[in-house]
């Protein structure tokens, strides 16, 4: 398998950006969607919001924040790992959003 990298981060890069970063790298790559997004670009949100601590449910306000150097290594690391091994982000994040709450998953359970 080729390698997995984001492109280059800068003092520029904000969220928006790294998230349609994310959204072009998952794209390329054959995963499955469905354990609370069913596109490339909405489980690129979910991954860069889990990653860097923010407000899933009020998106808007963090995009133009730029990105730290530490929390951009972060997200290559969860994007490599979703894609190489095929894990559902759900899996990786520990956690799944159903009906508006957060609830605690692993490999032990169905996901909602």
């Amino acid at each position: 398998m080729n390698n997995i990298t984001l492109k280059a981060w800068n003092t520029e890069t904000s969220i928006i950006d790294l998230i349609q970063d994310v959204a072009q790298l998952l794209s390329q790559h054959n995963l499955y969607y469905g354990h609370g997004t069913d596109n490339p670009t909405d489980e690129a949100a979910a991954l860069v919001f889990f990653a860097l601590g923010l407000d899933h449910f009020n998106p808007k306000k963090s995009y133009d924040l730029k990105v730290q150097s530490k929390d951009f290594e972060f997200v290559n690391e969860l994007v490599t790992q979703r894609i190489k091994e095929k894990k559902p982000l759900a899996y990786i994040t520990n956690e799944s959003i159903f009906c508006g709450h957060k609830f605690f998953v692993d490999e032990r359970v169905l996901i909602p």
